[in-house]
């Protein structure tokens, strides 16, 4: 059984006026750093420069990255119907 947290999570009025439909979210670019290499995957660790991380930890399957994973790497985040 697969749990879908936005099932179970009702917004207040605020994130509703904040994040509801009209309203874009602002351009994120969260970094991360090698943390260690799995058997078929990279995992990288979120630099949350004290704060909360807002995803934390990531996985990429090897394939992607090649021989030479990169140290670091950016993900950018954002509405995409905002584009």
């Amino acid at each position: 059984m697969r749990y879908h947290a936005p099932d179970m999570i009702m917004a207040t009025q605020d994130q509703q006026d904040c994040c509801g439909e009209g309203a874009n979210m602002d351009e994120q670019k969260l970094t991360f750093t090698l943390e260690r290499e799995t058997k078929n995957t990279i995992r990288y660790q979120e630099d949350a420069s004290g704060k909360p991380p807002a995803i934390g930890t990531i996985y990429v399957q090897k394939w992607l990255l090649g021989d030479a994973p990169p140290k670091n790497l950016t993900v950018t985040i954002s509405d995409s119907q905002a584009v």
